[in-house]
């Protein structure tokens, strides 16, 4: 399956519940990569008491099945009339775990033994249990021969241990020490012992020390075709028929061997395993919870945003509404007030006019009486001055009056 083929199976079942209407192409399309992920060993079947589990059902109480029972319950659980309704991922997954099972999980058929004729090779799906087990000195060490030496003041010597041990480190083997052989009388042997860490880095480095030589033809067995060598070193790492030999007695002195390596490894592996299925489950869980939960989220926003909207779309239709309504408000007050001052500005005019005319003949009759008065004045000055004043007097009254009736009709 290609990228673009897993992103849209991706796409079509990023969910728990898809629609009913999921094509029957893109259900196998998700199946073969449930299939290939089986196969990488992503997801964990086997159980170490060779049980078997389902995978996709972590959250049930029974988790360890016959190899039957769990084939019996993956076609029973991937069938589309199951029970699961709408859940078409699930339906996927087991339809995939039950091609797996009877594709690269079935059983190996037994052999018997009296039936099988001397000489003929089984193949029971394992290595061959009369292959003799590989004994290794533990702490690791390894082994160097054919140390280039020279003769010197009457003896054989070889470059120093400290000196290896720089060229080995330089190699990237990380020795720890490294012990050259000396002969008793005191001769370099042109053999040295290099001890490596105790832990399986210590192991690593020293196969890997191995392999360099290997890939040279530098290893033990060439070192005994050849007949202890012909040039350059050789190096291998220290077993079983080192430990026993005379001329490796250092070995002895500081290791013993590792009798059980296979089942140290199998061991580390099985813990290896147990941590790896612990994570597999706890990731698929937590996926599980991812999903539903960004799915509660995605309703709960929708939800939310929805009430929102309605919310908002209300308060604007109030406002609407409250707008419209004071603006008839304001327009009524507006004509109203424009035809007060129309008015108002009407009475104005009309009092303007009135007291223009009051004024006109209170001016014509003062002049009147001034006339008047300039022809008595001798006679009757003194007279006619008190006639006079009651005469302002009252023409004042006059205008207090017409001032008043102006005012209050402003008013």
């Amino acid at each position: 399956m290609d990228s673009s083929q897993k992103r849209k199976v991706d796409e079509i079942y990023s969910s728990e519940e898809e629609d009913a209407d999921i094509s029957e192409s893109d259900m196998e399309a998700y199946e073969e990569e449930v299939y290939q992920r089986l196969k990488d060993g992503e997801f964990k079947v086997r159980l170490p008491d060779l049980n078997y589990r389902c995978p996709f059902c972590l959250g049930k109480k029974k988790q360890g099945y016959e190899y039957k029972s769990l084939v019996q319950h993956a076609n029973g659980a991937g069938k589309i009339s199951s029970s699961l309704k709408s859940r078409y991922r699930e339906k996927a997954k087991h339809r995939a775990l039950a091609m797996y099972l009877e594709r690269d999980c079935a059983p190996v058929k037994e052999v018997v033994m009296e039936e099988v004729e001397e000489g003929q090779i089984i193949d029971v799906g394992g290595s061959s249990t009369g292959v003799k087990e590989v004994k290794y000195v533990y702490p690791w060490k390894g082994v160097l021969v054919n140390i280039e030496r020279t003769f010197e003041d009457g003896r054989y010597v070889a470059p120093s241990g400290s000196g290896i041990k720089k060229q080995l480190a330089k190699d990237g083997f990380n020795p720890v020490r490294v012990h050259s052989l000396w002969d008793p009388d005191g001769n370099n042997t042109g053999k040295a012992i290099v001890e490596f860490t105790s832990d399986f880095s210590g192991f690593e480095s020293a196969t890997s020390f191995e392999k360099a030589f290997g890939s040279t033809g530098h290893v033990k067995g060439q070192y005994v075709i050849d007949r202890c060598g012909l040039g350059g070193m050789y190096g291998w790492v220290a077993k079983e028929d080192d430990y026993n030999s005379d001329s490796m007695q250092g070995i002895r002195k500081k290791g013993q061997l590792v009798t059980k390596l296979v089942d140290m490894v199998e061991e580390k592996n099985k813990n290896l395993e147990q941590v790896q299925l612990q994570y597999n489950e706890t990731s698929y869980r937590l996926k599980n919870l991812a999903a539903q939960n960004e799915e509660l989220t995605k309703k709960f926003n929708e939800g939310i945003f929805s009430k929102i909207r309605r919310i908002i779309w209300r308060s604007c239709l109030r406002r609407v509404q409250n707008l419209s309504s004071n603006w008839n408000l304001k327009s009524k007050s507006s004509r109203s007030i424009v035809k007060s001052w129309r008015n108002v500005r009407q009475r104005a005019r009309v009092i303007d006019r009135s007291l223009l005319k009051r004024s006109e003949r209170i001016s014509q009759l003062v002049e009147a009486e001034l006339e008047q008065a300039k022809s008595d004045e001798n006679v009757l000055r003194i007279a006619e001055e008190q006639k006079t004043r009651r005469r302002y007097s009252r023409l004042d009254r006059y205008v207090d009056e017409d001032t008043k009736l102006v005012r209050c009709m402003l008013r």
